[in-house]
């Protein structure tokens, strides 16, 4: 959607954006209510034409056959409700004004398209051959005939405001493909290399619509093949990434996202290469001679991702893959691999200092805080980046070169020798965590090797598995004997104790059994120790090979009576 002024007095920019945000899904409707009504007036009449078997299946097109299309519907409505533009400030904070648009948007829409459509049958057919025929002149004639409909479908009173320069602008994004596009692409790219791109960035499929894009452009000359992808979701990931392969035809292509992925995310294979081909407006996947085949369009015109690279802060990409390793907790993954975190699971704290950064992640009850050092740049930012964006990079740092990143407004850059990426910043205000930061003077240190703690807590939880609620653990420390306990509602338990290697004061602590387990399966170190103070302070684990690493849980009062748990 272009988003401007087509009219006088097109004032309401938050409707504009907020039509803007619904844009994916507004164009699937008009095309999915278009292919509907088809369907049934074949069906009705008992004939299957070439147009019927060529659109009977279609799931997805380029959006910009339809743009200029929506874009008028927008407009008008817009034109026809200027009383929304008198929203009250106490009104816009008060209730999720935003969220009351969409709805009266999508509504409007419902209604306009079944009025359009039952007052001009003659569009349906223009809509459904603009897409079957896209990139051909059946297509083009469809195309035209859609937007010189729209003369007649609005009253004049309306059309002759739209501003000249607006209807220019809607004219070349209606003329997109009748430029001469490419008609061959042909490539190899490395397996391992383009699944695990796409398995890190699947987490954000759920988001997309049906009709999001996924773009290839490939250059023999440069023997460049480079991946795009452009996230709509509220996260807004921004990412170009090359690739490594081989070109054999030059070509730049728009292919659906949810098309491409499912066949190249999944899949199993010996060869090193997969092999991609594009002609005819038809692109191929040849995997160890299977062969996959849908729907593309050439690409002409398209806006890189730009920004300077000054000020930008730089450290090793293996150095901040550990980091955000062992600050975002694994059940924060799980969370953002079945869309259902929560808004305290969704970002990852960043402090860039004087040569080094804070990175914190916290749920509430627990929190993780790890010190970066070797950072090149001393320019003093902060934010907060959302999981999804972590979870990303994670999956796609690996390497000894320094990845470089700054944030600018509510984004924050970064830049690879293979990547460029953009994502928004997590808005919500962070928690104050310094106030549970360990200053070291713990009372009691228990030092337990890695491995062996982690065996003994996952033994002591499994008999207690069964059970809805999590059961807490109690380590108490006597004349350096470690006892550790847990104990159900019904009074089952399980007990095990061990001889401290050296000098301990005596405590006591309870804690959630499962978040140490997470903790301790994520971490590579040998040895972990953890510090006790009084029962109700937090307990704080550290690792002897990151002096300021901490990882911190919140402590769980227990009673005498077990049933009160």
């Amino acid at each position: 959607m272009i988003v401007g002024n087509y009219f006088k007095a097109d004032y309401f920019d938050i409707l504009k954006w907020v039509q803007h945000d619904c844009y994916n899904q507004s164009v699937n409707k008009i095309f999915g209510m278009a292919k509907k009504r088809f369907i049934r007036a074949q069906i009705i009449v008992g004939i299957e034409t070439d147009l019927y078997n060529l659109i009977k299946e279609k799931t997805s097109f380029d959006h910009r056959l339809l743009q200029p299309f929506h874009d008028i519907i927008a407009a008008f409505y817009r034109y026809k409700r200027p009383n929304l533009s008198k929203i009250s400030i106490s009104d816009y904070k008060k209730y999720d004004y935003k969220q009351i648009l969409a709805k009266e948007w999508n509504e409007f829409l419902q209604k306009e398209l079944n009025r359009i459509f039952n007052e001009e049958k003659t569009l349906i057919r223009a809509i459904v051959k603009a897409v079957a025929f896209q990139n051909t002149q059946k297509g083009y004639n469809a195309e035209d005939y859609i937007w010189n409909s729209l003369n007649y479908i609005y009253p004049e009173k309306f059309t002759s405001q739209i501003e000249e320069k607006r209807i220019k602008q809607i004219e070349e994004t209606k003329n997109h493909n009748k430029k001469k596009g490419v008609e061959v692409m042909e490539l190899k790219v490395n397996k391992s290399e383009i699944v695990n791109f796409l398995k890190a960035f699947k987490l954000s499929v759920s988001k997309f619509g049906i009709s999001t894009s996924l773009y290839l452009q490939a250059k023999k000359e440069e023997n460049l093949i480079k991946i795009i992808i452009n996230d709509p979701a509220e996260i807004g990931i921004k990412i170009e990434y090359n690739l490594s392969g081989e070109v054999k035809e030059d070509g730049f292509i728009s292919i659906n996202y949810y098309n491409f992925i499912s066949v190249i995310s999944e899949i199993e294979m010996d060869s090193e290469y997969i092999n991609l081909k594009f002609e005819n407006n038809k692109f191929e996947i040849n995997i160890d001679n299977a062969i996959y085949k849908f729907s593309a369009t050439s690409v002409n015109n398209y806006k890189f991702i730009s920004f300077s690279n000054n000020n930008m802060a730089s450290i090793k990409q293996k150095d901040l893959k550990k980091a955000f390793k062992y600050t975002m907790f694994n059940s924060m993954e799980n969370a953002i691999k079945t869309g259902s975190f929560p808004n305290y699971l969704a970002g990852v704290k960043f402090e860039l200092l004087d040569e080094e950064m804070n990175l914190i992640a916290t749920n509430n009850y627990r929190l993780s805080f790890y010190n970066l050092k070797n950072v090149k740049g001393n320019f003093l930012q902060e934010g907060t980046l959302n999981s999804k964006t972590v979870y990303f990079l994670k999956g796609i740092l690996n390497d000894e070169n320094n990845i470089y990143f700054k944030k600018i407004g509510d984004e924050v850059c970064f830049k690879t020798n293979k990547m460029k990426m953009i994502s928004n910043l997590y808005k919500d205000e962070f928690p104050n965590y310094s106030v549970v930061l360990s200053d070291n003077k713990t009372k009691s240190v228990i030092k337990f090797k890695t491995k062996e703690f982690d065996n003994i807590l996952k033994r002591m939880s499994a008999p207690f598995s069964v059970y809805k609620e999590s059961i807490p653990l109690t380590i108490e420390v006597k004349e350096n004997i470690i006892n550790m306990n847990m104990k159900s509602p019904d009074e089952n338990s399980a007990n095990t104790k061990i001889k401290a290697s050296e000098n301990i004061n005596d405590c006591k602590i309870s804690f959630e059994t499962k978040d140490v387990i997470e903790f301790l399966d994520t971490i590579d170190d040998d040895y972990v120790k953890l510090h006790i103070n009084k029962e109700d302070d937090p307990v704080i684990f550290t690792l002897p090979s990151l002096p300021d690493y901490q990882y911190i849980i919140m402590p769980i009062h227990q009673t005498e009576d077990s049933s009160k748990l």
